[in-house]
């Protein structure tokens, strides 16, 4: 793994930090590059604006829960046990990042109805 992409991953870990603590709406991106005692502009750098981040972290989320999934599957247990590992997750997910999700879902609500 490279310089960058260890970079990449500190700024998705602090941001996730933040967005499921504070929620999208009271985090800045000076309070990231804080955290981190990076600059801004090296954060801008990675990502252009905070929404973009913000769907950065949420699919980081949603990416390691998966992972988490596919390591019971891969173990090869029974059908009932991957569901009912898959379901605890993600109720386990939610609750940690609550704040993270109610945004998203916030946003969904917004969306026309014709999509």
């Amino acid at each position: 793994m490279g310089n960058a992409d260890v970079k990449r991953i500190k700024i998705l870990e602090a941001a996730t930090r933040r967005f499921s603590h504070f929620g999208m709406a009271k985090t800045t991106m000076s309070e990231i590059a804080k955290d981190l005692n990076f600059s801004k502009a090296l954060l801008y750098y990675y990502f252009p604006d905070k929404n973009s981040l913000y769907s950065a972290v949420f699919e980081y989320v949603i990416d390691k829960m998966i992972e988490d999934i596919e390591e019971v599957i891969d173990k090869g247990g029974d059908f009932e046990e991957i569901m009912m590992y898959s379901i605890d997750m993600r109720v386990k997910i939610i609750n940690q990042y609550y704040n993270l999700f109610e945004y998203t879902m916030k946003m969904v609500k917004e969306l026309p109805d014709e999509l």
